[in-house]
């Protein structure tokens, strides 16, 4: 699927992955987990080092959840706003992430 989608057209973006696939079948330690997350958050286009990120789910042109997630210093820690009527997307973006924010201690 990532084949696909044209995220593995970059070199290096391939070789995090095939990291990523190795250290599965090795097994990770938390801070490894947690550099792994970063990388997988850096293929989405988020900044290098980004350690969280709030989608909405599936989309925004059906959106029927609004999602977090983070992983910090070994701790991976997800948050959710489900709704039958999710009209302001940006402000429930707001409260996932101010969540998400006080869950991990606000790091």
């Amino acid at each position: 699927m990532a084949e696909q989608s044209g995220l593995l057209d970059d070199p290096g973006s391939r070789a995090k992955i095939a990291a990523a696939r190795e250290q599965l079948v090795d097994g990770f330690d938390d801070e490894q987990a947690c550099a792994t997350f970063s990388d997988l958050l850096e293929l989405q286009g988020l900044p290098d080092d980004s350690h969280q990120t709030v989608n909405i789910v599936p989309s925004r042109e059906d959106p029927q959840a609004v999602s977090g997630q983070s992983c910090i210093a070994g701790t991976y820690t997800s948050v959710a706003l489900h709704s039958d009527s999710l009209e302001d997307l940006d402000a429930a973006g707001v409260r996932v992430l101010t969540a998400l924010t006080a869950a991990t201690g606000g790091r």
